[in-house]
């Protein structure tokens, strides 16, 4: 079982592994996801000192990142990159489609097919529409909000109001979505030069420096501003370590096929 880093008496941190070894469509993937998380990381509660470091280095990984998107984001000429862009359009037009239907599904005679509505407007206008963020952001945006709307339905909180279909629709949508752009992803990876590699490098350290920085804070100032986000974090790290992992052994036993 992969720890969270902390053992009786001791600190919360982030475990580290080595992200250099992702591939370009695993890395982007990760620090898609790392940046919505840096939403956990405290806004107050620590000397202002201590808020400023952190700010400094939430700043400088957000711009890293937003940079590799935009250059991963610019390159729309291949035929990849058409599909990514198709494929984006739909998950819009999906997201749409689940809001409208949660939006009129609130003024149905049903009492409780109403309030399940109500309960499943207000989860999707907690995360607003995503179309305006940039695509990275809307990835996080639509795995947190489907994640949310099906901890409820499986809670039995939207019993009844049928909003199984939208979400299958959304989250099949959003996965086409996924496939294409680890596609797009993909092919640039096989000739990942110059300022994309750049990029990537950057992004790389200032996701170094951000866990640094946090681990630093947590053993200063106490573990509990950061526990969530180190915790979640911890997770994240475990995934990518056990992918890293399989890749090696999977390398492992292709060169014992070879010798044999």
């Amino acid at each position: 079982m992969a720890s969270d880093g902390k053992k009786s008496g001791q600190m919360k941190k982030i475990n580290k592994f080595y992200i250099a070894s992702l591939h370009l469509e695993e890395v982007f993937g990760f620090h898609c996801q790392v940046v919505s998380l840096t939403e956990e990381l405290p806004s107050a509660g620590l000397p202002e000192i201590s808020l400023q470091h952190l700010r400094r280095q939430l700043d400088a990984y957000q711009a890293a990142v937003t940079r590799l998107d935009d250059l991963l984001s610019a390159d729309t000429l291949s035929p990849l990159s058409k599909q990514v862009i198709a494929a984006n359009k739909e998950r819009g037009r999906a997201w749409r489609r689940l809001n409208a239907f949660a939006k009129a599904m609130k003024a149905c005679p049903e009492a409780s097919v109403a309030a399940a509505a109500g309960r499943a407007k207000a989860v999707i206008d907690k995360y607003g529409n995503p179309a305006y963020l940039s695509q990275l952001q809307e990835s996080a945006i639509l795995y947190s909000l489907l994640q949310e709307l099906r901890a409820s339905l499986a809670a039995g909180d939207l019993e009844g109001l049928g909003i199984e279909v939208w979400l299958d629709d959304l989250e099949a949508k959003e996965n086409a979505y996924l496939a294409a752009m680890n596609g797009r992803l993909a092919e640039l990876s096989a000739r990942q030069v110059g300022a994309v590699q750049q990029a990537r490098r950057s992004a790389d350290a200032a996701y170094r420096n951000l866990v640094e920085g946090v681990n630093l804070l947590a053993t200063l100032h106490g573990d509990a501003s950061f526990a969530d986000f180190i915790s979640r974090l911890n997770v994240m790290v475990a995934e990518e370590k056990e992918v890293l992992k399989g890749r090696a052994t999977r390398r492992e036993n292709k060169e014992t096929q070879e010798e044999a």
